[in-house]
């Protein structure tokens, strides 16, 4: 078995200059469309806007160091339930990780860097640690973006990443989607089973919940990047141009509310809340300071 990773030494955000960001959201971009690129390489670039002292190198060298003591303990023919023992032996028990019950709204926790540096984690990043360890041992792990709690498939077998790894039987599947209010359980347990997300909608899932974590701590300018990388990365979805032009006007960008507001309505001639839309993008016209 072999392992192996993609080099570069991008740094974080905050005091970074506007030429930076773009070069990282550049780089996040060709991730995302790049079904064969490294997810852990992805998961760094949305963490190194919020930490320039982040070494993308060195966060994957720790990945390749315990891809490398996995890959020691299995035969080059290992099969998908061997390699999952390995793995979640090598991951949760031996190297500790672990689901951060205690501080799970700490940002820490949704950045790449610093989940691999304390051993502990969201759902998601415990699942890309994973996938991304998987992936270095020649083994094909993927997730599984159940509501409310993101999961892994590895072989034949669920497992959760959150909890050490264990495995989740069908009928425990079964109960998280009807908590989630899901009707048609067994047909969606089974599309996202044999549907895994892509890296496009496993970043734009860490985004999601980074932009939910820096709304409830009030951080309306780190909430407003994570917006800003959500339509960049999904540029067919436009509730997130109405998304952001609801945090330009917070933040009194008046103007840029109001050039996402009309592209929203130029791009979403469909949606139930376009006329809603229009009104309050009516007003703001209407309202807004002259530009001189």
């Amino acid at each position: 078995m072999t392992t192996g990773r993609r080099t570069g030494t991008p740094t974080g955000a905050g005091l970074l200059p506007l030429d930076s960001i773009q070069e990282i959201r550049a780089r996040l971009l060709r991730v995302a469309e790049s079904p064969s690129a490294d997810l852990a390489e992805g998961a760094l670039l949305v963490a190194a806007e919020e930490n320039p002292a982040l070494d993308l190198a060195e966060s994957l060298d720790l990945l390749d160091g315990i891809a490398a003591s996995a890959a020691a303990r299995l035969r080059a023919d290992a099969d998908p339930a061997s390699a999952r023992r390995v793995l979640v032996d090598e991951i949760f028990e031996r190297r500790g990780f672990e689901g951060a019950t205690t501080d799970y709204d700490d940002p820490r926790n949704s950045f790449l860097d610093q989940v691999l540096v304390r051993r502990r984690g969201i759902p998601i990043t415990l699942s890309i640690v994973y996938v991304a360890t998987a992936a270095r041992i020649g083994q094909r792990a993927f997730g599984v973006n159940a509501p409310g709690h993101f999961l892994l498939r590895h072989g034949d077998a669920v497992i959760d990443a959150f909890a050490g790894g264990r495995e989740v039987p069908a009928e425990d599947l079964a109960r998280r989607l009807r908590a989630a209010g899901v009707e048609d359980v067994a047909t969606t347990a089974a599309l996202l089973v044999a549907h895994p997300p892509t890296h496009r909608e496993i970043l734009s899932r860490v985004l999601r919940n980074l932009k939910a974590i820096h709304l409830r701590r009030k951080e309306m300018e780190r909430a407003l990047a994570d917006v800003d990388r959500l339509v960049l990365l999904n540029p067919d979805q436009p509730h997130w141009l109405r998304d952001r032009a609801a945090l330009y006007q917070h933040l009194g960008c008046t103007h840029a509310a109001i050039a996402d507001l009309e592209k929203f309505c130029e791009c979403a001639p469909g949606d139930p809340e376009r006329d809603v839309v229009r009104r309050a993008l009516a007003q703001l016209v209407r309202n807004a300071p002259a530009v001189h």
